[in-house]
């Protein structure tokens, strides 16, 4: 791969890999953090690729880039909270209904399984249709719209208990 194949790359598909990790996240460092490691990792990887499939590629080195990072940080609050109390000023910033919308919405999307969460927010957030996330994904369309259906279910179910 060249130079300015690369670079044809980054800039066709950054923002739309960083969409994909802020939407599973909610945070917009972490998201850029994780695009910009997927394409380093890109480059240094550039002779060993398949050309046709590099997108797929991208989104599922984002995702593995994604858990990997969330695994880290499960294992250092469980150390935080083990070792120090924790205060977060962070609630009295903002208004208590949204804090409590997020915290409903994030309960019930924390609840889906990783397949079908990443499918959902990439339709619903990033406004993807089923055969784009099917590419992304390198998945049938029959597998993405299972995983909608099963994330829909869940989600219905889940708002009307609470």
């Amino acid at each position: 791969m060249k130079e300015s194949e690369f670079k044809n790359l980054y800039d066709k598909y950054f923002d739309s890999i960083r969409r994909y990790i802020y939407y599973r996240s909610s945070d917009q460092a972490l998201a850029t953090d994780v695009a910009q490691n997927c394409f380093l990792k890109l480059w240094e990887k550039k002779d060993f690729l398949h050309k046709k499939n590099i997108k797929s590629l991208l989104y599922k080195m984002a995702t593995d880039e994604f858990i990997n990072h969330w695994r880290k940080q499960k294992r250092e609050r469980e150390f935080a909270n083990e070792h120090f109390e924790i205060k977060s000023n962070e609630a009295e910033n903002e208004n208590q209904e949204i804090i409590n919308y997020r915290k409903k919405m994030q309960l019930i999307l924390s609840g889906l399984g990783e397949r079908q969460r990443s499918v959902f927010l990439m339709n619903k957030m990033d406004g993807l249709t089923i055969s784009e996330i099917a590419n992304y994904l390198g998945l049938s369309i029959k597998a993405v719209e299972k995983r909608m259906t099963q994330a829909w279910k869940y989600i219905k179910l889940e708002a009307g208990k609470k």
